[in-house]
Formats: C-alpha cells, structure tokens, sequence
C-alpha cells in the first residue's frame, strides 16, 4: 500500500469519526431535550391534569411521542367492566373541535372546486332549513362563527343530559333548525358547533355522500390518515380511549355523551401521528392551495385556527394553534411556521384548554432551549390533585393556611372550576372559586 493510499484512508478515517462524533452530540442533545419534556409533562401528569399522548416534531421528524397514564381505568362503577389498560402512542381519542378544522378544510376544497362559494346562503343547499334564516346566513357566516346560531349547550334540555339518550342526526338536525338567532348573522362572534353540523349537512348536500365518506376522500386518503374516523355510537374501535370526568368523590366517572350529535363539529376520532399527517398535508399543500390556506389562517376570525404569540428569549413567535373539547376527551395541534416545529396533545380526562396551552408553551420553551420557571406549586395543579384523591376540602384550607407555598394562579383555578361545572359538580365548583374571593 503506498503513501497515496495510507492518506486517503486516514482522511477517511477522520470523517468517519467526525460523523459518529457529531451523531453521538445529536443524541445526546435530543436526549436531553426528551428528559426535559419528561419533566415538564410529568407534573402535569402526577398532579391528574393530563393524560394521553404527547407529539413534538421538528419539521418532518418525530423528536418526542410518548403516552401517559391509562385509555381505560377501573371507575368502579355500577356497569363498569372496564379494567386499567395503558395509553399508547396509537391509542385514538376524540379531538373534539379539531373536527371544525377538518370540516374548514372540506368546505374550502369545495369551493376550490366551484361547488361552493363562500357567499352562499344556507337556504341556497337546505331548502327545508327555515328560508328566513337561510335567506341571512351565508357559509364565511358558518364557518367564522358569526351566524348568530346558538351554540349546542343553549339548547333547552342540553344541560341536563336529555341529549346523551338516543336521537338520530336527522332528529336533531330538526332541533338545529328550529333555533332563533341569537343576532344578526354577520353582526358579532359567539362559537357554535349547530353552524358547523350545518356546514356538515352542506357537504353532504353538495357531494352527494355522507360525512364519513367525504372525509375519507378529500382528507384521510390523501393525507394517509390511517387511523382517523368518525366515533358513531356503534363503531367498536379497540384502540380508541374512554374519556372521563372527575367524579365528585375520588377518582374519575365515565363521560356520558351521544358523539353523533356533533357529526361536522367534534365527533372525529385520531392518533397524535395522524393528525400530524394532517398537518403535514395541509401546510405542504396536499389539501388545499395557498390562497385557500390564507383563508384559513387569515388573524382575526379565521376558519379554525387560532394566531397566537409565543414569547421566547429574544423574540415574538408566531403560532397557529387548535384545541378540542368533548366530555373528558381533549386535544390540542399547535406549529411556529417559522421553524416548523409541531406539538399535539391527545388525551381522555378532562384536560381545559388553559393546562393544555401551559403544556405547549412549555414544551416549546424548551425547544428553544428556554428554561421552564419552576416556582411555587401552582395552587390549581394541587386542586387537580385533590379532586382525584378526594379531598378537596381539606386541600383548599391547606391553600388558605399556607398562602406562601403556593402560587394562587387565578386563571389556572377559574379554569379548574370550569371543568368541574362540566362535570356536574356545582358544589365543587363553589368551593374551588371560593379561594379567589
């Protein structure tokens, strides 16, 4: 072997050590970021804030999916037969009004193709919708939440579970119809999941299919969400999660819901992965075209998305962020465009909008390498805890006994207390928001 060839082998050599020493700092840096999120996600999972899985990708690679605490748990109630049962990363949960964003896309591909347009009046594709209402709200009115239909938890009997029982979609498209209104459409914004049953009913008017069949054509194929559907009362789903409520006395009850009823608005089922499937269909522009996607992230009222700031050492993030809600099942999908990092939450106990949102930043903080303030125990985390154990009253004289070893987070609590009207629990509700006053 001559000197020529012992050199090129020695430069070889040292690239290859170059290589396996920049991979070695890349892991041990991803390591580091996945213990990071492990602690930050912990808290929130050891005080029963949430449950369910976590993805964080870093433009099209996958840097964190990981589930916590169970799909199914042993309520011990009467009927009950369910044991504990593990989430797992492709466990599927409800995302609630996720399904809204979806529904947004379908509308808009419509429209993309001439078969709607965004001006039309509802009465224009439901003739047996009421024409003095139809003749007034037109589908931007539907899809922007400015219709002036009330939302479904106005509707007499909702409150109280008389929708849980049995009733067809066309029986309570009959209920949706004979709402009034609560202004004049276009006038002002209140969110409604009857004007998005109705941009649903319109799909299906113009395709001349079901909901779940145009969903499958113009979104889950093309975007390869495999494991993505309707939850319809009758589908036996092995993989998708119970969701739950906290009981009242210690521990979690089962929601009761009739998840038809929400159809277009939050009935659909997902994965973590396949709703960042989604995600990576829609901004890569599988789905739609960009001028369509403007549209669709358009600040103000845009089409089911929220714009958001996001703080960090040096700078203002934009993000684009949804959430969901439906009796215990929550979810939240969130991107910076900028550097194209994702994060989606799925889980099955109640998580509120507000906890979801602190995980996020949380999580994004650290993707920016930004420390994660680790003062005082926030007094809402606590009262999670107590609600799950049972022993919020004594917790609550703990909190007004102790006031410097807890942080009385007032947005965390009234949010805690949302939660626990949801569940039907107004004594709770009562004692939790006492610690305001």
């Amino acid at each position: 072997m001559n000197n020529l060839q012992h050199h090129h082998i020695a430069k070889m050599l040292v690239l290859l050590l170059a290589l396996i020493f920049c991979f070695d700092v890349y892991s041990q840096q991803r390591l580091t970021l996945e213990s990071k999120i492990d602690i930050a996600v912990k808290k929130y999972v050891d005080h029963y804030v949430f449950n369910g899985t976590i993805l964080v990708a870093d433009h099209d690679e996958l840097i964190y999916h990981k589930s916590y605490g169970n799909a199914h748990i042993a309520t011990g109630e009467p009927k009950d037969n369910q044991k504990n049962t593990l989430n797992k990363v492709n466990t599927q949960f409800g995302i609630g009004s996720i399904t809204k964003t979806i529904t947004a896309v379908m509308v808009m591909q419509l429209v993309e193709n001439n078969d709607l347009k965004l001006e039309d009046k509802i009465s224009q594709h439901l003739p047996n919708f009421p024409k003095e209402k139809g003749d007034r709200i037109s589908l931007h009115q539907l899809l922007s939440h400015r219709s002036g239909l009330p939302n479904y938890f106005e509707i007499p009997g909702w409150t109280n579970g008389q929708f849980n029982k049995s009733m067809s979609v066309a029986e309570f498209e009959n209920v949706i119809y004979r709402l009034p209104l609560k202004f004049e459409p276009g006038t002002s914004y209140e969110y409604s999941n009857s004007g998005y049953f109705l941009l649903g009913k319109i799909i299906e008017k113009v395709t001349q299919k079901n909901y779940l069949q145009a969903l499958q054509e113009s979104i889950l194929v093309p975007a390869k969400m495999t494991q993505t559907g309707l939850q319809l009362k009758n589908n036996k789903l092995p993989h998708l999660a119970s969701s739950y409520q906290f009981s009242g006395k210690n521990g979690f009850r089962q929601a009761q819901i009739n998840p038809e009823l929400f159809r277009a608005a939050g009935d659909m089922y997902s994965t973590a992965k396949d709703l960042f499937s989604f995600e990576q269909a829609l901004l890569g522009g599988k789905l739609l075209s960009m001028d369509s996607l403007d549209r669709l992230f358009k600040p103000g009222r845009s089409y089911g998305w929220n714009q958001l700031k996001v703080a960090t050492a040096n700078q203002q993030l934009d993000m684009v962020s949804y959430s969901g809600q439906l009796m215990g099942f929550n979810s939240m999908l969130s991107v910076i465009p900028k550097d194209k990092f994702t994060v989606i939450l799925l889980g099955n106990i109640g998580t509120s909008h507000y906890e979801r949102m602190n995980i996020t930043h949380e999580i994004i903080s650290l993707l920016y390498d930004m420390p994660i303030a680790s003062d005082k125990l926030r007094a809402s985390l606590y009262l999670h805890r107590a609600l799950y154990q049972g022993n919020l009253t004594d917790a609550i004289q703990e909190i007004k006994s102790n006031p410097d070893e807890f942080q009385l987070d007032r947005q965390g609590i009234q949010s805690l207390a949302q939660q626990v009207r949801w569940s039907g629990l107004a004594a709770q509700e009562e004692s939790i928001l006492q610690l305001l006053n």
